[in-house]
């Protein structure tokens, strides 16, 4: 047999709007630091103390905001899996809502 189970369908939809809400603030945040990192760019100059500093600061920067080829940043990746989690959670309470009032009409239906 089998032990109970608990589905809090409205905390799940909650979840999903604050993971959502999470994805939207780090894409945010990802691309207002592309932006003004952007504006910056050659400001340290092109004697040996700029491209030092470049050749450090440039891949780090692209790592965390801009990415490279097919891969996103760090912060562009990590908004999209928040994204995706929010979606995911998004259906599964659809999905649960929905069997849950199948099955209050199927008890309905049998009570007579």
């Amino acid at each position: 047999m089998s032990g109970k189970v608990s589905v809090y369908i409205d905390a799940l939809e909650k979840a999903a709007n604050s993971s959502g809400g999470a994805g939207e603030l780090l894409g945010a945040i990802a691309s207002r630091l592309r932006e003004r990192t952007a504006a910056l760019h050659g400001a340290w100059g092109d004697d040996r103390y700029g491209e030092q500093f470049a050749e450090a600061y440039i891949p780090a920067r692209n790592a965390l905001a801009v990415g490279e080829g097919e891969k996103p940043g760090a912060l562009p990746g990590l908004a999209k899996v928040f994204e995706d989690i929010a979606d995911a959670q998004r259906d599964a309470a659809k999905v649960l809502r929905r069997q849950e009032d199948d099955n209050r009409a199927g008890f309905r239906g049998n009570q007579g």
